[in-house]
């Protein structure tokens, strides 16, 4: 035997027999056999992250021991499973690869799982505990079948989400979609939930309703404006801005008429019966004034 590892290898003669070779060099099955009878060695177990292939394994006894069934074996490659993180806090999120490895990452940068993977081997990066009062979402290929390199493109963005507060605040935005005339709203709310932001002001009626990508403290997305019940933005209304755990969320409308314009708001814990926020009961608010014409998730 050439070129073992550390674990046995387990040899069978004839499909009954078996030895367990644990070293590099010579080998001898115990049980002899007489002239004229027929062998055939083959491996019942492979060693651990080891390959092994047999030569000279079949063949009839003849007038002497046989000393010429070599094994050969080499180490099977392995590689990492990894990535980065971005736009983490000072809370760190645990990740997961097919459903038991975890690994608990608490700084923005380069990650790698610590078990390395045999090549055709799956994998499947999960993540298994957001960080508090940040939403991590994958943003590369997480899962696929290891092929003869290193996985160093799992990407893991990270951004403040403001769920748990309902924000407070004002907008200086167009009355309508005709008219130039900047509108100070004085009663603007607003409430992340994911990737999904809303912002109500039901004195004015309006309602923006947003999907935003989170990355850091900073956002961006597309947001649709309805007035009255009705959507006023016939194309969807580019959204960006930053929120901020210890301030709230600024952004800026470029769009035209209504759909342009900025706003800011701050963090207000407690409002609507002091119950905890959440964006259903936002939705609920602006039902009971405008009525029933949003969809409830």
């Amino acid at each position: 035997v050439a070129g073992l590892g550390g674990t046995p290898l387990v040899l069978q003669n004839n499909g009954t027999g078996t030895l367990s070779v644990g070293q590099n060099g010579n080998y001898e099955f115990t049980t002899t056999l007489t002239e004229g009878t027929a062998y055939n060695v083959t491996i019942l177990t492979q060693p651990d992250k080891y390959s092994c292939d047999i030569s000279n394994g079949t063949g009839v006894v003849a007038k002497e021991n046989i000393i010429t069934i070599n094994v050969t074996c080499s180490l099977i490659p392995t590689y990492t499973i990894g990535g980065s993180v971005t736009g983490l806090g000072s809370n760190p999120v645990v990740l997961q690869n097919n459903g038991s490895e975890q690994l608990t990452v608490s700084a923005n940068g380069s990650y790698q799982f610590a078990t390395a993977q045999v090549e055709g081997t799956p994998y499947n990066v999960t993540i298994l505990t957001q960080p508090s009062n940040y939403n991590c979402t994958l943003n590369g290929s997480n899962s696929g079948t290891v092929a003869s390199q290193n996985i160093s493109t799992v990407a893991i963005n990270c951004g403040v989400v403001a769920t748990g507060y309902y924000n407070t605040g004002s907008a200086n935005v167009k009355t309508d979609n005709t008219n130039t005339t900047a509108l100070a709203i004085s009663d603007l709310r607003a409430m992340v939930n994911g990737n999904r932001m809303m912002l109500t002001s039901l004195g004015q009626q309006l309602l923006y309703d947003a999907t935003i990508t989170v990355s850091g403290d900073t956002y961006s997305g597309e947001a649709t404006i309805y007035k009255s019940g009705a959507r006023i933005s016939t194309t969807p209304v580019a959204i960006s801005g930053t929120i901020t755990g210890s301030s709230g969320i600024t952004g800026t409308l470029a769009g035209s008429g209504v759909g342009n314009g900025t706003f800011e708001l701050s963090y207000a814990p407690g409002l609507l019966n002091s119950q905890p926020a959440a964006l259903s009961r936002v939705v609920n608010s602006v039902e009971k004034v405008i009525g029933r014409w949003l969809f409830i998730e």
